[in-house]
């Protein structure tokens, strides 16, 4: 089975409950502190892992941020490629979230994630080969995740970009060129559809989150020849996957898969990494069954990305369930019995 690469950030959040979002100039009590794993990088990580691929997780961290390193490896994810740097902090996330009315306010510090070198890049990707897959969100620095994306390609790896979070200058400042599969949210994708085309010939059928995602991934797939399946995460109503017809890879056909039926939402942090992890990890194990195939076979096969999306909103859905981002990912097996009712 192929390997995984995750080459992402790890965060520490520090989490205040308040009565209400603090006021410039005011001073308020918190009446709960809680200090939790986090980035996006880490999360996606731990999902991948608890999916059942073999994963490996490649960035820098502060001192203070060893110990999540140490949960990361508790669930089977190998951080060999994790740099500790002795001189800068870890990344930080500083969340205040009201009591009143469930809002949150982020100052977000990006510390060794945005201290990654290229140097740091360049021995990761040697560390995989052909075949092997990799994952970048953007919660790193650019000139590393640019040099992940062109060697991890030249080399021979399937690469996989979620770019969260997604500022509106993101196509110019990230080569999209070498990515072969594309995960984001409805709002991510119609931002970078925006970006590479500001025609407007063609609009979605209407406002709702799946038309306005499917519409950017066929825009995507078409504007990108070299872009093999977008995948659109929608929340509570599931996601949709685009794709290359096998026999013809200017007709795409689209698939719509619902969310998880019957869900008790808890929490939805994590969520969408939850699915990130366990979609690839569904085609990453389509790739190791008696027959063998090709990256194309699996990528122009619905039926394989049919069952990936339902792993994944599976999955996510029961991620919101339970509190946290790392501790509510669920394990394959529960995720198998669970998509099965």
């Amino acid at each position: 089975m192929p390997k995984v690469l995750c080459f992402g950030s790890v965060n520490v959040d520090d989490v205040f409950v308040v009565p209400h979002i603090v006021l410039t100039g005011e001073t308020i009590s918190s009446s709960e502190y809680n200090v939790h794993p986090g980035g996006k990088g880490a999360n996606q990580s731990v999902a991948l892992a608890k999916a059942g691929v073999e994963t490996h997780h490649a960035g820098r961290i502060g001192k203070d941020g060893v110990w999540v390193s140490e949960l990361m490896q508790s669930h089977g994810v190998k951080t060999e490629l994790l740099t500790v740097d002795e001189k800068l902090p870890n990344g930080r996330a500083i969340i205040q979230v009201s009591a009143a009315t469930n809002d949150n306010a982020i100052v977000l510090f990006p510390g060794t994630n945005h201290a990654i070198t290229l140097e740091d890049a360049d021995k990761a990707i040697c560390a995989f080969e052909k075949g092997d897959w990799v994952v970048l969100q953007n919660e790193i620095n650019l000139d590393a995740a640019n040099k992940v994306l062109a060697d991890a390609a030249k080399k021979g790896l399937v690469v996989v970009a979620n770019p969260a979070p997604c500022p509106s200058d993101y196509v110019q400042k990230v080569d999209l060129s070498h990515v072969d599969l594309l995960v984001l949210n409805a709002s991510e994708a119609a931002s970078i559809a925006g970006q590479i085309s500001t025609s407007d010939a063609s609009k979605p059928a209407s406002d709702s989150e799946l038309d306005i995602g499917t519409h950017a991934a066929h825009h995507l797939l078409q504007s990108l020849p070299n872009l093999k399946l977008v995948v659109v995460t929608l929340g509570g109503d599931g996601a949709v996957a685009c794709l290359r017809k096998a026999t013809n890879s200017a007709e795409l056909v689209t698939y719509h898969a619902l969310a998880l039926q019957g869900c008790k939402l808890v929490d939805t942090t994590g969520a969408g990494d939850t699915f990130v992890g366990f979609f690839i990890a569904s085609l990453v194990k389509s790739l190791s069954g008696p027959v063998s195939r090709t990256l194309s076979d699996i990528l122009t096969d619905v039926d394989v990305v049919k069952l990936a999306l339902k792993m994944g909103t599976t999955a996510g859905g029961m991620a919101c369930e339970k509190a946290g981002a790392m501790p509510s990912i669920p394990v394959w097996a529960d995720v198998e019995k669970r998509s099965a009712l």
